[in-house]
Parts: structure tokens; sequence; C-alpha cells
């Protein structure tokens, strides 16, 4: 028994005109309901907003490559890696980037993302067309593929390998059912130009090529002996095309980057990881995923065979979404369609299909809703999110405000918030890393130094490190044997040698004080406060090493200067409970009514040094 993906079905059936006692009423044509409905989910899916830290440092190297009108072939946005070779091989979708910002900022930026993914929807939907499915399916497909590939994309550069994928897939599929309507020999010279503007969007080519090679296969195990292998021929020549871009066949050289820092990369970032289903974020690829598989072991159990072009896809794409997060995306679009074909082609009852459709309405849901779990504060429709420049404000403001004293220290900043720096900071200041692939190995020093404060000490001592920006995330370093109930900054960032001289709810600034003068130091230093570590500050003060009154001074200049809200309450909250502490075991009088300050000796708390 043979098995077409071209004959997978029948279509829906048109409602008529149902006659009832002489009058004439509209019947509801629930499938194109369905269809519409589906279609409609998956574009306010694609609109939620999703921050992407790698946008900013895009929005920024477009900014040069406008200004100076030419690519960058060297680095020019850190200190750390200035200088080297970099080949910027997304330097196209920058300048759309950049356009769009300048016609509509945050706002066009996020249109572009929610049109853009709802037409990698769309085409997938165009995909299931050439193989007759029918068009009520659409009513879950839509949504469940969007479901799947929207909660860890952003607007990125990769949407348009995403677009330029499935364009591929259609053509080549179109050209599998004789429909295409082209010749072979211009079909494949077509794909010079259309991988060589590929090539200058983003580096995800190589996805098409795969499929290019699939098809040719299938083409030299079916057709007469002595005809030319169109398909495979067009992946030739795709490649050929690639370097026709400003770095020539420098972009496969990214590539063969990508591939020696592999296992590094798989340690250190996420969108390299093996995936996994802990991951909250591939929830709706893991459903997808599973679905079409079944649909496909349950149509080859019945005695039907898959065109070879495929099972090729199957195999290639199936294995390569198992080795890492980023992987999954490709995989998503070509075995999931072809797992819809699958069972669409299933001869189901109508009690089978109704329980399919309810199981796959409940999994959408689920999907969506695993997928919002995912870091919520992401989904605020504010000026960051919507400009996919997630990053901490106050600190920008505060560094631009006091760039004429910091601007020239060798600045620390975190791994994830380097894309912000290059778009906020940069020229004035210079970033120490940023999401950019030749930071892979500087990004495992930073990883192994971090584990440990005295291996972090001489890092940042090697780097000469005179300015550090670091997350106020209140991590705790854990020993086996003890908790160490103080923030990690504390140790990782000696206040011997640094100085807090900001904070808020997102980061702290720290300046090594040998690299400032005296006075500005004097000014700017929070000597006895500091985020998540108010219960030493209290023990300092009942111990009688600071006065009470120095603490209040602080915390009053605190919301003078910086009067983050959140921060604020907090010290407020802090200042008052410590008070009513003090009150009960009779340990603090108001200042008018007390003479001198002088703490009773006895049942101190041991402080820590």
């Amino acid at each position: 028994m043979s098995f077409s993906l071209a004959n997978l079905g029948k279509k829906s059936r048109r409602a008529g005109l149902l006659g009832l006692r002489g009058s004439r009423v509209n019947r509801i044509d629930w499938p194109a309901v369905a269809r519409k409905f589906g279609l409609f989910a998956a574009f306010v899916i694609c609109c939620v907003p999703i921050a992407d830290p790698d946008l900013p440092w895009h929005l920024a190297v477009a900014r040069r490559i406008i200004a100076t009108g030419a690519v960058p072939r060297h680095d020019f946005l850190s200190w750390t890696m200035a200088g080297r070779p970099w080949i910027d091989f997304e330097w196209g979708a920058e300048i759309i980037f950049r356009g769009l910002e300048c016609i509509g900022g945050g706002v066009a930026l996020w249109m572009f993302r929610a049109a853009s993914l709802f037409l990698v929807t769309f085409l997938l939907v165009g995909l299931l067309r050439l193989w007759k499915v029918p068009r009520s399916w659409d009513g879950f497909v839509a949504p469940a593929f969007a479901a799947a590939l929207f909660p860890a994309f952003g607007l990125r550069t990769e949407v348009f390998s995403l677009i330029f994928l499935l364009l591929e897939f259609q053509a080549l599929e179109r050209r599998r059912l004789g429909v295409l309507g082209v010749d072979g020999a211009v079909f494949a010279a077509w794909h010079i130009p259309f991988y060589a503007v590929w090539a200058n969007l983003h580096a995800g080519f190589p996805a098409g090529l795969v499929i290019c090679f699939c098809y040719g296969i299938g083409e030299l195990r079916t057709q007469p002996d002595g005809t030319v292998p169109w398909s495979g021929l067009s992946g030739i020549l795709g490649a050929a095309g690639t370097l026709f871009n400003p770095y020539g066949a420098g972009v496969w050289s990214v590539l063969v980057d990508h591939w020696k820092h592999l296992d590094m990369m798989r340690q250190l970032i996420q969108e390299w990881w093996t995936p996994s289903f802990l991951f909250d974020f591939l929830t709706g690829y893991w459903v997808a995923i599973a679905f079409a598989f079944a649909g496909i072991l349950l149509i080859l159990s019945k005695g039907y065979a898959l065109p070879d072009e495929h099972v090729a896809i199957l195999l290639i794409f199936g294995y390569l979404g198992s080795r890492s997060v980023r992987s999954t995306r490709y995989a998503l679009l070509t075995v999931f369609p072809i797992g819809v074909a699958a069972w669409s082609n299933l001869k189901l009852s109508r009690r089978s299909r109704g329980t399919l459709a309810f199981a796959a309405a409940a999994a959408i849901c689920f999907s969506i809703w695993r997928g919002l779990r995912v870091g919520t504060h992401a989904f605020r429709l504010d000026r960051s999110t919507m400009q996919g420049t997630p990053g901490p404000e106050g600190v920008f403001a505060f560094l631009e405000k006091e760039k004429s004293t910091l601007s020239d220290l060798k600045l620390y900043n975190p791994y994830n918030w380097g894309g912000t720096f290059d778009a906020r900071l940069f020229p004035d200041y210079r970033m120490f890393i940023d999401g950019r692939y030749i930071f892979i190995e500087l990004l495992s020093q930073v990883d192994k130094a971090y584990r440990a404060p005295t291996a972090w000490w001489r890092f940042v001592a090697e780097h000469e490190i005179d300015l550090a920006v670091v997350e106020n995330d209140g991590l705790i370093l854990h020993y086996p044997w003890e908790v160490i109930g103080r923030p990690y900054s504390v140790y990782a960032w000696p206040r011997k040698e640094w100085a807090l001289v900001y904070w808020d709810r997102d980061a702290l600034v720290l300046v090594r004080r040998t690299a400032v003068q005296k006075g500005w130091l004097a000014a700017h230093e929070f000597k006895w406060l500091g985020p998540r570590d108010l219960h030493h500050t209290g023990l300092l003060i009942v111990g009688g090493q600071i006065r009470l009154e120095a603490v209040e001074a602080e915390i009053a200049r605190y919301h003078r200067e910086i009067g983050d809200p959140g921060e604020a309450r907090a010290l407020d909250d802090w200042l008052i409970e410590f008070k009513k502490g003090l009150r009960r075991v009779g340990r603090w009088t108001p200042p008018s009514s007390r003479k001198s300050f002088s703490p009773p000796e006895a049942n101190l708390l041991p402080v820590r040094s």
C-alpha cells in the first residue's frame, strides 16, 4: 500500500442551506469557524512580547554600519576583544531592525516580531495545503505551532532563517508534486540569489541546504537513470550563493567556530543545551513532536510508506532537534507538518476525531500556560520588552551621569546584559562581554572563576577591572558544611577594595577604591548599607561598630539620590522593625532623650568580620 502526502484526506464539506418548515436557515460552517479561530489564536500568541538580550547589540552594530558605510570586520564594542577579527553574518537583518526602530521605535520592532512569527505559522499552514490537509485542521495546528515556537523566541535575526527554510521546503515539495511549473534548471539557478540573500541575513542557511539534499536523494531513488537531480543540484548552487556576502567564505568559518566550541556552548548557553523535558519553554515543542511522531508511526503501522525525501528529513532534523535547544526550531518546522499530514490521512471515526480535537485543545492550552510561566516579567508591554532591551535602566542613568569619572575605567558587566550595554553606553563605555560568538572562551573563564571568591579575585586582578556592574540577585554562597547568609557580591567584591556607589532592584555598581578620587568616592559611597545585607548591618549596630544615626543618614541619602521604590521600601521597613527590636530589649531610645550612644557590652550577637 503506498502513501502520498499529496492525498492526505478529504476536503471539508461546505455547509449548505437547511430547509426547516418552509424557511431557510443558514447552517454554521464549523470547519471554517475552527480555522479562523485557530489562526486568530496563533496571531495572539505571536503578539506576546518577549525581550531578547541580543537585539540591543544588533541595533548598536547597525548604527555603526550606517554611520561608516561598511560592515564591521573587527570588534569595536568591547575592551576585552577590541580589534579581534569578527564576522557579522547578520548585518542585513540588523539594518532591517534599525530601519524599523527609526520608523516606529520599540512598537515597530514588536509589531515586526509578531508579524514575522505569524508569517512563519502561515507558511507552515500553507505547506499543509499542498498535502490537502483539511482546512479545519488549521484550528489546532496554527495555535499549537505558535505555542511551541514562541516562548524562547524574541525578536531574533534567526526569524529570517525560519521564513527562508519554509519557503525552501514549500518550493521543493511543489516540485516533487509537480505543481511548481518551473523548469528544473531555472529552479536550481534561482537558489543562487535566494541563498545570497539568506546568507546576509542569518547563518541558518545550512538547514535549507540539508533539505535540498534530502530531496536530491529522493530524486535519485525515484527518477529514471540519467535524469538530472535538480533538487540536489539546487543545494550545490545554493551553497555557492552563500559566498555572495561581504565576508565571502568567512561566513562558513563562523559555523566552523561554533562547531569547535560546541561542547563549551552546551555547558554555558541555554540555547545550546541538550533539550530536556524539564524545560518549561520546550513543553509546546515536546507536545508537538510527540503528536507528529505518533501520527507517523500509526500511518506506517497500517502499511503506508512515506516518501524518501520525508524519511530523510525526519531522520536528520529529528536527530538535530535532540542535540540542542536551538535546533528544536528547525525540527519543529519540518517534522511537525509531516506528522500532521500523517494524522489527517488516518481514517478516524467521528468519536476518535472528537477525542483527538479535545486532546489537542488541552495540549495547546497546557503548552501556552507553561510557556507563559517562563519569566512572566518579560511579558509586560513596557519600553524594554517592546524594544527588546532588558537591562538595569537606573544603572544606565547613573553611569551616563558619572561618565566623566567612570568611563575610562575597565568595566565588568554580566553576560546577559552585554548587548544592552552596547546599545545604551557605547561609545562612552566599552563593555566586558556580550552574546556574540567571539566571547565564548571568555564566558567559560567567567563561569569557572565565579565558582569561588578566591578564583574570582584572581580573575578580576588579571583583567585589571576597576568598575563592576553585577546583578542584584541575592545569590548566597553555599558550602557543604554551612550556609553563609550574605550575598555573594560581598565576597566576590570585598568592601576593603571595592566601594558600593549605586544599587537598585536590578543591579549594583562597585568601583575599585584606588581607581577614583577620594572626594568623588566620599560623596557617592554607601559605607554601611547594601542590598540584601541588612541583617549584617544590624549586627554591626548592635555590636557598637557603627552608629544607628549613620545608617539612618545613608537611608535618607538613598531616598534622595537613587530612590528605587522597592529597595527604599525595604530599607524603611527594616529600619522600623529594627528600632522596634531595640526598644523591646531596651537598647535604643529616641535621639532627643539620649545623651550618648553606648551599647551594652553584655549579650551582644557575634559579628562576622
